[in-house]
């Protein structure tokens, strides 16, 4: 798959006639020149001699003999003729040498930590092939980096290249730059890559990088893929065989109890307040579900199911009433010097959310413990679901506003493409998104050096698996998800709410959120 990206490919994908005045000027800013025949019309004055003979009558006398008269000089006028010519000349005319395009205005979510070495090291990649392209890097924060670009879309001061996933994506569709015309022309073809709206075009709640067919991102990353990771450690030390497919949720139940021990302190599970990748996914696989309608608009919650309810319960009373998860409050002094997060510092034994980042965890963990992936543990209903998402660089239209969007097109080109994917693959901080990557030994194999999990074809399975549960993104989703869900759910987490009001409470307040937008 092609990713270098030439000035006259960028002028095609956008358009522009090969001898128009805009491509003259990019040809000429590349240091090449174009012929151009003239043909132009000449008048001069030149000078001419002419010698002019006279025959002059005399009187005629008696003889009759004629006698011819011949002036002693010679009458010689000079006289100015216009002579007309026609000149047909070729002509080089070279464009005047464009300004440098301003630099784009980067909006970078891997900025910080073992991602942002990955794209350190691409970027310098790029930096070497294109020394000319400038850009400015904007970081935003990981955890709330679409909470960030929701602002600056609504201040008018976003970037022209940033990643989104899809509840912000039909949220700003307009000011998005479509790329079903652009990409193919240079050398991005979308055949190539694992894409969820391909992948299940009938259920648009897993639709991230684009809306009915047309496509609004090019390719970055897998940002979810829901399952679990164990400390293999500790499930070894309480005396338990390695999980497999045959587990069930009552299985596992029993073996949070035995890794447990509140003294060490050492807990089998962690409940972290993280929606997306634990109660979307709790919910789904006891066959709840967000909404109770299948496909947009949504309107009507369905938190509030049996189903719904009774997974949120039982996620909560891990807390609360078994005490196979820490309190809340408990969670910093689990944390040891460097590490504030419990399962990396060792403490937990099982861990549900996305199982996408093992290279980040690995990096962290530094051997104190082995780090592995398990099938998940079958529901009551027997049909697992998966949460997944996917996430793309997306271009602005401010980036035609600033005169930025050809070199844009070429950095965000560069980052969907194999170079930048391999180094994905390779650091294993997301999961890359070209299929022929995703497939190979470079993602799936043992890394030498190394405490990789084995298991990561588990990972592949769960992306790969037909019942995928989505965000069920819609324009409004930002706010929903960070004002309505983690408030509601934070009332459980800390105790302050039974869980059974705060799921309830969250239903009723979607749908009076979902009525709101429906009326403006």
């Amino acid at each position: 798959m092609k990713t270098h990206v030439t000035r006259r490919a960028l002028i095609r994908s956008l358009g522009v006639g090969a001898v128009s005045a805009s491509a003259a000027a990019v040809l000429a800013a590349c240091g090449e020149a174009q012929v151009v025949t003239v043909e132009k019309i000449v008048e001069r004055e030149v000078p001419v001699e002419k010698v002019v003979e006279k025959e002059v009558p005399v009187q005629q006398i008696v003889t009759k003999e004629v006698v011819k008269e011949v002036p002693v000089e010679k009458q010689v006028p000079v006289e100015v003729e216009k002579v007309v010519e026609r000149v047909v000349t070729q002509v080089v005319e070279v464009a005047p040498q464009r300004g440098p395009a301003p630099p784009i205005q980067f909006m970078n979510y891997w900025s910080r930590g073992n991602r942002w070495e990955t794209m350190k090291v691409g970027l310098e990649i790029f930096d070497k092939k294109h020394p000319e392209i400038q850009y400015d890097l904007i970081p935003l924060p990981p955890r709330f980096y679409q909470e960030k670009s929701a602002i600056m879309f609504a201040a008018g001061t976003v970037g022209d290249l940033l990643v989104m996933n899809g509840g912000q994506m039909f949220q700003f569709e307009g000011n998005l730059l479509p790329l079903n015309d652009i990409a193919p022309k240079l050398g991005v073809d979308f055949d190539d890559y694992v894409l969820l709206e391909r992948l299940h075009p009938d259920r648009p709640s897993v639709w991230t990088v684009g809306i009915d067919g047309q496509f609004y991102a090019f390719p970055f990353m897998i940002g979810s893929v829901g399952g679990w990771y164990y400390n293999v450690d500790i499930l070894e030390g309480a005396g338990l065989q390695h999980p497999d497919e045959t587990w069930t949720w009552e299985v596992q139940d029993e073996a949070l109890k035995q890794m447990t021990d509140a003294e060490k302190p050492q807990y089998g599970t962690w409940n972290r307040n993280n929606t997306e990748v634990q109660l979307f996914e709790r919910i789904a696989e006891a066959g709840g579900k967000h909404f109770r309608e299948v496909d947009r608009p949504y309107l009507t919650a369905g938190f509030d199911s049996p189903e719904s309810v009774a997974s949120f319960e039982r996620w909560m009373n891990y807390i609360h009433v078994d005490g196979v998860a820490p309190p809340p409050a408990e969670i910093a002094s689990l944390g040891i010097e460097g590490v504030s997060n419990p399962f990396l510092a060792g403490r937990i034994g099982m861990l549900h959310g996305g199982i996408h980042t093992p290279g980040n965890y690995d990096a962290i963990i530094k051997g104190r413990f082995q780090l592995e992936i398990m099938p998940t543990p079958k529901p009551p209903s027997g049909e697992n679901w998966y949460i997944n998402n996917q996430l793309g660089h997306f271009i602005t239209r401010y980036s035609q506003h600033r005169g930025s969007e050809e070199n844009t097109i070429t950095l965000a080109a560069f980052l969907s493409g194999d170079e930048f994917q391999a180094l994905v693959a390779e650091w294993r901080g997301a999961v890359p998104t070209t299929k022929e990557i995703i497939n190979s030994g470079a993602w799936l194999d043992p890394i030498p050096g190394r405490d990789m999990p084995q298991n990561m074809q588990i990972i592949n399975n769960n992306l790969f698996h037909s019942n995928v549960y989505g965000n069920h993104c819609f324009d409004g989703w930002s706010e929903w998800f960070w004002n309505i869900i983690s408030a509601e759910t934070e009332t459980a987490w800390i105790g302050e709410k039974p869980p059974a009001d705060a799921i309830l409470d969250l239903a009723e307040n979607t749908n009076e959120y979902m009525a709101s937008l429906a009326e403006a």
